[in-house]
């Protein structure tokens, strides 16, 4: 058990000599997740208090080229996911000791070190995951996006999401608050808080979206019910607006934060939490807790 946890709670940005994928084992997922790492430059517009990206070390030069390689990229897609088909990659000491079940490939996911859909080549990389999954001849591959949804009303980015929608994608959209000044304190950007919600918006009623939030607590100090009471309020108002929300997945700090004050829900607290949430709002929600 022990191992597994370990398995899921490690999730380095690189695998061996590879640019811009990563496999990890996710507990999300349900199984082998293969991440899509555009941002090599760590550029974000969020500075989440949670973030588990170490931006105190040093770029090296090939980070900081800000053009993707879209051949590469192909090329170590492809490969990886032969390697998961294969089993050949349970081989390798990171993967040796996964269990079973969950040795099977589940998706694509663009996630990594920044918000993929600043990456000027978003579009042509969705383009890339679409053929790489058609080369494949996998039906049940996902095309994951991880976002925090701030460039969801870019045109670009629509057209991409567009494509991906066509060929089993999932969006995965954050919203960690219900209101603006806890929304300033656990993302900590620019971006209005007004933005996120009209994306969401804008998102859930042209595409079917899973909100995933962040449960967390701050110098011992957990969401108060006030924020609790926002969020459902910020969710019912969606719903009532005809988003199509899939489902609510629920999660706490399992690895290092960048902020040292930001600490883990017990597994009690997020279940009370979650609880109240789904009771007011009566979508699907997923739980995910620190062990």
């Amino acid at each position: 058990m022990k191992e597994f946890q370990y398995l899921t709670q490690y999730h380095p940005t690189f695998y061996e000599n590879l640019k811009y994928v990563y496999p990890v084992v996710s507990r999300r997922a349900g199984g082998i997740s293969i991440g899509v790492n555009l941002s090599l430059t760590r550029h974000c517009n969020f500075s989440c208090c949670y973030c588990q990206v170490d931006r105190s070390q040093p770029l090296t030069a090939e980070m900081t080229q800000t053009t993707v390689d879209l051949e590469i990229l192909e090329n170590e897609l492809y490969q990886t996911a032969m390697s998961v088909l294969t089993g050949q990659i349970f081989q390798h000491t990171r993967f040796e000791r996964t269990p079973e079940p969950k040795r099977v490939l589940r998706d694509f996911a663009f996630s990594g070190d920044g918000e993929p859909t600043l990456s000027p080549q978003f579009f042509d990389a969705a383009d890339v995951l679409i053929h790489v999954r058609k080369r494949l001849g996998y039906p049940d591959l996902k095309l994951v996006l991880i976002t925090n949804g701030t460039n969801l009303q870019n045109d670009t980015v629509i057209a991409s999401l567009d494509a991906l929608a066509r060929n089993n994608g999932e969006f995965w959209i954050k919203l960690d608050a219900g209101t603006p000044e806890y929304y300033a304190r656990i993302n900590q950007s620019r971006v209005p808080y007004d933005k996120i919600l009209s994306s969401i918006q804008y998102a859930g009623t042209r595409w079917n979206i899973v909100i995933q939030t962040m449960l967390l607590q701050i110098k011992g100090v957990s969401p108060s019910n006030r924020e609790i009471e926002c969020y459902c309020d910020r969710l019912v108002s969606f719903l009532k607006t005809g988003c199509h929300i899939d489902k609510i997945q629920f999660y706490t700090v399992a690895r290092k934060a960048a902020d040292p004050d930001v600490g883990p829900l017990s597994s009690e607290l997020m279940d009370k939490y979650v609880q109240t949430i789904q009771r007011k709002i009566g979508i699907s929600c997923e739980v995910y807790y620190s062990h």
